[in-house]
């Protein structure tokens, strides 16, 4: 009897542990973007006050075959000059022609919103040594090394 009480309590324990790690991995409110129509952009947006809202970026059709290192490959968010750790990350793989390429997203959840205004940057990081060889700069003392490609910069206006 006692084994199986147990277990009827360890089963539970993992159901609500389940449960609660999913919900980790869910996108809160809308997303706000660092970029616009396609295209990266900066300036002023506006959002409404302690209201949920999400950001999530970063990279598609990474090729591991051609040498990329998908850790190399990476995004990261400042808020008001401070780097902010991602809630979650999401990876996957699609197979286009036989060939593998590798999806990064970074999320970071907002569930409680913000109010005032905060400067918001995305900087999306690949090697320098890829980066190199696709010509955006000279030399890489080290081809391993971030290289910050993309640098975007947007003020939000939390109003009520």
């Amino acid at each position: 009897m006692k084994k199986s009480t147990l277990l009827f309590v360890v089963l539970v324990a993992l159901l609500f542990a389940t449960s609660v790690w999913a919900a980790e991995q869910a996108p809160t409110g809308d997303r706000i973007f660092l970029v616009c129509e396609g295209l990266y952009c900066s300036g002023t947006q506006e959002y409404p006050a302690n209201t949920a809202f999400h950001i999530r970026h970063g990279w598609i059709d990474i090729l591991p075959t051609a040498g990329d290192v998908p850790g190399q490959w990476k995004f990261q968010l400042d808020v008001d000059g401070v780097t902010i750790r991602p809630t979650y990350v999401m990876r996957w793989t699609e197979v286009v022609d036989g060939v593998p390429k590798l999806n990064r997203s970074w999320v970071y959840n907002y569930p409680a919103g913000m109010t005032g205004s905060h400067l918001f940057t995305g900087h999306w990081i690949m090697p320098c040594g890829v980066a190199q060889d696709w010509g955006f700069v000279d030399e890489c003392a080290n081809p391993m090394a971030d290289f910050d490609i993309i640098l975007r910069q947007i003020t939000i206006d939390f109003t009520d």
